[in-house]
């Protein structure tokens, strides 16, 4: 495995963490909202946002194990 690929594994599971803060203050603002008489629109496509945002870290991880090749110099070096 590259070390640019061991980097990313690596900082995958912090993003994850990141983005479960993420929903769980999401969750307390609508709460919040709705309270307040707030109206929520748009609920059904959650889910899919969910799984998508679930399958773009899972997409990060699979690719430097299944598909393993040199990354571009730009990548490399940010």
């Amino acid at each position: 495995m590259t070390p640019a690929a061991a980097l990313l594994l690596a900082y995958l599971p912090l993003l994850g963490a990141e983005r479960l803060v993420e929903l769980a203050l999401s969750r307390r603002n609508v709460r919040w909202a709705l309270a307040r008489g707030g109206v929520e629109a748009g609920r059904g496509h959650h889910p899919a946002a969910v799984a998508l945002h679930a399958g773009l870290l899972a997409g990060c991880a699979a690719e430097p194990l299944l598909a393993p090749r040199a990354w571009p110099l730009g990548v490399a070096l940010a």
